[in-house]
């Protein structure tokens, strides 16, 4: 008789469809959250928009340290 060992893995999907502005407001609040424990996958589907790296994520506006946060943020998504 053969055992089997059966490995359950859950997690919860989010799927946003938003501007890469509103995806980092959201992956912010997220990690706020600790929402970025690897439990939660988030998929963002931005259809009108072009990415611009430098103007979303690296904005002379944003702190050092939100930058940071959202570029790991990022790799997330």
């Amino acid at each position: 008789m053969k055992s089997v060992c059966v490995c359950v893995c859950v997690c919860i999907v989010v799927v946003l469809c938003a501007s890469a502005e509103t995806v980092r407001k959201i992956m912010l609040k997220a990690a706020e959250l600790h929402f970025d424990n690897g439990e939660y996958v988030f998929i963002n589907i931005d259809l009108f928009s072009t990415f611009v790296f430098s103007s979303i994520f690296l904005s002379v506006c944003l702190s050092d340290s939100i930058i940071v946060l959202s570029l790991r943020l990022f790799l997330c998504v």
